[in-house]
């Protein structure tokens, strides 16, 4: 709960708490509204195409592109502020760029001779893209007044900037061949080259080919009047990733601090090596198979489509962790291979036809996965620090032979009560202590007794899509969810800490009259100390813990939407060609026992081995709108 008002009796931001101490704290209104924040963003889009008719059934078409944005960012905090205040003002402008051209040429014949029609098509594509980034930090200034204006009027300035370039140059023949509309045929074969990869590995070579038989045109199919499509497919392809930052392949340098030169502290620049290089990275590449079946029923009122895949990725692109001694954390090297096996599921329809219309999709998917190998280590580990949360040593692994997305950690079983007095003793710990499962039963809390305590990847996903409209009424509406899918909820541990939480989980905290909670005690080290305890448990503050992972399986509506079109009779008397008024809402309903903010969430949403933590991320809004649209 609050413990002081937002200003104090003089109208300024309050920054101190009585009783708490002679310091200054911080005051988050001031810290929110109080800075001076220019942005300014220009985008500019180019593309544009030419088109060939060579011969009959031969054309080529060249397209291009440009992009290119600039942002020019400034903010100021004033002495208002806690980051101004700190820093006797700060200012902070800095320049963004991004450039990215694109050409694309297609040269594509196209041929039917009697039943028999071929399309070949040859494509050759490159890329360029360039990010630039430049900012000047200052502090100390002499006026406030001037703020991000005049940054040369402040006593320290910091400047940093940093620049990369990545290129990719494609290209892909492929054949379509189709016979009496009835049996296709696929082949290509795509070479991909990415200034990424080591000087001997940029170029990927990714064939595919696929087949497919639309049995419903066989004439003892026909025949039955059941059918009104019935496609058997089968393909095979192999498909690249080159999804790290540029340069890891070659060592960085970057400036920082001071070098003693002569054997005194001067102030000549240094420098120092940013990255461990790997000059043999090369492309990770995921072949897979896929056997699907697409059929519709009832004059193609209902449409069913189903696959069954299997994909295995070899030389996986990861950090993999590095001894200390080497100065460096980790190295991006391509790792091991990872398998996939899945079921994708979708149906739709029309199930009411008429004034009233309803059409309804729904569809489910499934995946299970194996790690098959790890670049000859047995288990990869991950550690997380973001958002002023930190977990310093690994929670989540990649375990040769295990599933992937495992969650890893000690179980947590609540709390050790008065009447375990002994047995909680032996283990280093007091009634009121967490209890810790001791996987090994060798009467010690140790790293032996990590387990897998719970998976981010979920059992299946869904999601079902419905349109209704009655006259000029419409109605559409999005459902999704997911089941069987676990997160580490970080902000629990702050919330939750005896020392500095503000849950109310903490009210019901073990006490010698309130046992049956899993909310440890608080135990002053005083009584601690008295105990007398001949052990003490090895893993100390560690939090990971199983009473941190939870379910976030979820059912979502996650947008609704209500429209009315004025009719045909009062357009035309209007003399306008459409009047639409619609109310819509995105993310209103959620279903879910996560105690979280959103169990959709995740902090590494582009890092698959990462992502099921949560560390209190910003949710998705709630949004309703309203509006009237009209063309003329």
């Amino acid at each position: 709960a609050p413990t002081e008002p937002v200003f104090d009796t003089n109208g300024n931001y309050s920054v101190h708490r009585p009783g708490y101490g002679p310091s200054d704290t911080w005051n988050p209104l001031a810290s929110a509204i109080e800075p001076t924040v220019d942005n300014n963003t220009v985008r500019n889009n180019l593309n544009a195409y030419l088109e060939f008719n060579i011969l009959k059934g031969l054309s080529l078409k060249v397209t291009g592109g440009a992009n290119i944005n600039n942002a020019n960012n400034q903010i100021y905090h004033n002495l208002k502020t806690y980051e101004g205040k700190q820093n006797t003002g700060l200012g902070i402008s800095s320049e963004n760029t991004f450039v990215r051209y694109q050409n694309s040429n297609i040269l594509t014949y196209d041929k039917t001779i009697n039943k028999h029609h071929f399309t070949v098509t040859a494509v050759g594509e490159q890329q360029f893209s360039k990010v630039k980034f430049s900012s000047i930090r200052a502090s100390k200034f002499t006026v406030d007044a001037t703020g991000a204006s005049d940054l040369g009027g402040a006593e320290i300035r910091t400047l940093s900037s940093d620049e990369d370039e990545r290129v990719l140059n494609s290209y892909l023949g492929r054949l379509n061949y189709v016979y009496d509309n009835k049996y296709l045929v696929t082949a290509s074969y795509r070479a991909d080259g990415s200034s990424v990869f080591g000087q001997n590995n940029k170029w990927g070579y990714f064939p595919s080919a696929s087949v497919a038989w639309r049995v419903s045109q066989e004439t003892f199919i026909s025949n039955l009047n059941l059918f009104s499509d019935l496609k058997l497919r089968a393909s095979w392809g192999i498909t690249g990733n080159q999804a790290i930052s540029p340069y890891q392949t070659l060592s960085r340098i970057s400036s920082g601090g001071n070098y003693p030169y002569n054997g005194t502290e001067g102030t000549d620049l240094g420098f120092f090596i940013l990255n461990a290089p790997n000059a043999s990275l090369k492309w990770e590449s995921t072949e897979q198979t896929d056997f699907g079946i697409d059929f519709g029923l009832f004059n193609g009122r209902l449409n069913v489509t189903a696959d069954y895949y299997i994909k295995k990725t070899t030389d996986l692109l990861m950090a993999r962790t590095l001894p200390g001694y080497t100065g460096f954390s980790d190295i991006i090297d391509n790792v091991g291979s990872i398998e996939n096996k899945g079921l994708e599921f979708s149906v739709s329809g029309d199930p009411l036809v008429g004034r009233l219309r309803w059409n309804t999709g729904f569809n489910i998917s499934t995946n299970k996965n194996k790690v098959l190998d790890l670049g000859g280590i047995e288990r990869l580990g991950f550690r997380t620090t973001k958002g002023g949360y930190s977990v310093n040593t690994p929670f989540m692994y990649l375990v040769k032979g295990e599933p992937f997305g495992q969650i890893y950690g000690y179980g947590y079983e609540g709390v050790w009560g008065t009447d375990k007095t002994t047995e909680a003793a032996a283990y280093g710990q007091l009634p009121g202590d967490r209890k810790f499962t001791d996987v090994n039963n060798d009467g010690d809390i140790n790293t032996q007794d990590l387990k897998v305590i719970g998976n981010a990847f979920p059992d299946f996903i869904f999601g079902w899509t419905n349109r209704l409209s009655y006259n000029d009424f419409d109605l559409t509406f999005l459902i999704q969810g997911s089941k069987g899918n676990d997160l580490f909820n970080m902000g629990r541990i702050r919330l939750e800490n005896p020392g500095e939480g503000s849950s109310s989980r903490l009210l019901d905290r073990w006490t010698p009259d309130n046992q049956d909670t899993d909310v440890p005690g608080f135990i002053d080290a005083k009584t601690r100390e008295g105990a007398n305890l001949t052990s003490t448990i090895k893993i100390g503050g560690d939090q990971r813990l199983s009473r941190w992972v939870e379910d976030a399986s979820y059912i979502r509506l996650k947008n609704i939407s209500l429209g009315y079109n004025l009719p045909r009779s009062v357009l035309n008397r209007l003399r306008v060609t459409n009047v639409r008024i619609f109310i819509s809402a995105t993310n209103i309903i959620t279903i879910t026992d996560y105690t979280g903010y959103d169990p959709e969430t995740s902090a590494y949403n582009a890092n698959d081995a990462q992502i099921g933590v949560d560390f209190s991320n910003y949710p998705q809004s709630k949004i309703i709108n309203a509006g009237l649209n009209i063309s003329f």
